[in-house]
């Protein structure tokens, strides 16, 4: 214990005299990489030890630095490599937004989340960085609910899909996983729009037969794995029909499993429509499609 306490108390001690250093350098090449490099250091070390304590206190160091950092312009171009295999670090496809984005496991087997926006319309000249605070334990209807970034639904985003509505105007649908409970986790499909680079979750465009949702979530069992994923041969957002788990209770979380069916969202008329049972076999036509990438 005193080992991980003295390591602990070198890694703060490190990471003041780093943050002290960038904010001095603001802006220059060398401020990035010293940055890189303490937060390799703190998510390694997150990822190594298991104690909650640790891990928290050295993530709040790492926004911390990220704080400092993230706000400069010059920051969008740096791709952060070294911190690529530890969180998540990715641009939308056209280079508009960035995530960042990572979760602290806690001792109930749920997670801490954390996530920063970057936004940069070069042709605008709008640059925002946005800090996150995950709320979404207190956020009751979620799938009906707007939020903002003090209110933001955590999850661990994986894929950002770019969307074009109404021929101007461009939102990014994101996907997710959720570390939930001990019996469950979830897979979040989200959306994210910009007025002068600000951002809002929410959008009435998933729609169901008898509804529309703001964004769709999916709750099942801790042991399954759920496919949600972006398919650019069919230009759908596809992903596994869940079904009851028939020895399980029909009230309890994460008596839902994937089925050996399909389901997706496809979009059209401005809305990602809900469409059944889908037929994923290659076929002649299939191969001879033209998909874009995403739909922007």
């Amino acid at each position: 214990m005193l080992r991980i306490c003295f390591k602990f108390a070198f890694a703060l001690l490190l990471s003041i005299v780093t943050i002290d250093s960038i904010t001095a350098q603001k802006g220059s090449h060398n401020s990035y990489n010293k940055a890189s490099i303490e937060l390799h250091s703190i998510f390694t070390t997150i990822r190594n030890n298991r104690d909650f304590k640790v891990r928290d206190s050295l993530s709040n160091i790492a926004q911390s630095i990220f704080d400092t950092v993230l706000i400069q312009k010059e920051s969008f171009n740096d791709p952060f490599d070294t911190l690529k295999n530890l969180i998540t670090c990715m641009y939308s496809d056209d280079k508009v937004i960035r995530i960042i984005n990572w979760n602290i496991p806690l001792p109930n087997a749920s997670y801490n989340y954390y996530c920063y926006i970057q936004y940069f319309d070069k042709k605008e000249g709008i640059f925002t960085s946005t800090k996150l605070k995950d709320n979404r334990l207190n956020i009751e209807n979620p799938t009906k609910l707007t939020l903002r970034p003090n209110n933001w639904f955590g999850a661990l985003y994986y894929e950002i899909i770019p969307t074009r509505i109404k021929r101007k105007e461009v939102v990014y649908v994101l996907l997710g996983w959720e570390g939930y409970t001990l019996d469950a986790n979830r897979k979040i499909i989200d959306v994210v729009s910009f007025k002068k680079g600000k951002p809002t979750f929410g959008k009435d465009f998933f729609e169901f037969p008898k509804s529309k949702q703001k964004r769709v979530i999916f709750t099942y069992n801790f042991r399954a794995k759920m496919k949600l994923s972006w398919d650019k041969n069919f230009g759908m957002i596809i992903f596994d029909n869940l079904e009851k788990i028939p020895s399980l209770p029909a009230d309890i979380e994460g008596n839902l499993a994937p089925s050996m069916l399909f389901d997706g969202f496809i979009f059209e008329n401005n809305v990602w429509k809900y469409m059944h049972d889908l037929d994923l076999k290659p076929s002649e036509k299939n191969k001879k499609r033209q998909v874009k990438p995403y739909p922007y």
